[in-house]
């Protein structure tokens, strides 16, 4: 059974921030200055509401 390589799969991005996606193109995003924050258990790991900020 092959492994997935895709980065946003192996870093648990799609399935946990995002929604689980087939990609259709190739993209780059560019944050000038900002930095996103992500902690999955904040405040805690049965109520994580504050888990994305954008900094």
């Amino acid at each position: 059974m092959p492994r997935d390589s895709d980065p946003l799969v192996v870093g648990r991005v799609a399935g946990d921030v995002l929604d689980p996606f087939t990609r259709s193109i190739s993209l780059q995003v560019a944050y000038s200055n900002k930095e996103i924050m992500v902690d999955p258990d904040a405040p805690s790991p049965s109520e994580p509401i504050l888990r994305e900020y954008l900094h």
